[in-house]
């Protein structure tokens, strides 16, 4: 499940759900999605209520002699009625999933808000990180410095490997017209990035030698040679 939101399944959650159902409890329904993948099938994943589904399954199979009934038994409702492109509404999908769990059940630990936050950072593509601190503080309803602690780091973390990258160019003779066409950029934004470069660089070891960090730690993170990071 590529939208799964926490980094381990929690098989502690599915025994209490399924002791509150020994119990008599009622659970509300799961959410679940229509989702057409790469091949073009229809698919019908979990949004919210993965927990669920299995307690539900291990509590039928108790009752059913061991035959464990489909997960169809389970009572759900559609997040949205129509089918969604998987690929083009991943993060979407990540950010609802994310945010369903941060409500009620077992909510997500900031771990695990972290791993998934992460996940969008990294496949999101560059040009579009320009305020996704923001963005995703207000998907979610928390201040965007604790969103930035989260996933600040990794933010910069991509944009000053590109932004090196840029300036290998600029000093093998590139212009910067070819190197804007290269990085789908604007002559202005390479110019600003060329400028701004040093002062990230500085900022960066700044922040890695008060961890007593080496500088082929810091080369290494972010992309850079060790006479750029030095």
């Amino acid at each position: 499940m590529r939208i799964y939101t926490r980094r381990t399944f929690s098989y502690k959650t599915v025994e209490h759900y399924i002791e509150a159902l020994n119990g008599g409890a009622v659970f509300p329904p799961i959410v679940v999605q229509k989702v057409r993948d790469n091949d073009g099938k229809e698919k019908l994943i979990c949004i919210d209520g993965w927990h669920r589904v299995t307690a539900y399954r291990e509590y039928y199979k108790d009752k059913d002699n061991g035959n464990a009934r489909d997960a169809t038994v389970v009572d759900a409702i559609l997040w949205k009625d129509t089918i969604l492109d998987k690929n083009e509404c991943l993060e979407e999908l990540r950010i609802e999933s994310a945010r369903m769990n941060l409500k009620h059940g077992d909510r997500l630990s900031q771990e695990d808000l972290r791993y998934q936050l992460l996940k969008i950072v990294k496949e999101r593509p560059i040009e579009r990180l320009e305020g996704i601190v923001t963005e995703l503080a207000r998907a979610f309803g928390y201040d965007a410095s604790y969103i930035s602690k989260l996933i600040g780091e990794e933010v910069r973390r991509r944009k000053v490997t590109r932004d090196a990258q840029i300036l290998r160019l600029h000093l093998l003779g590139w212009k910067q017209e070819e190197i804007a066409d290269m990085f789908g950029l604007d002559q202005s934004t390479v110019s600003r990035i060329m400028q701004n470069l040093t002062s990230q660089i500085l900022h960066i070891k700044e922040q890695f030698y008060d961890k007593h960090k080496p500088v082929e730690e810091i080369a290494e993170f972010y992309g850079l040679d060790i006479t750029t990071a030095s």
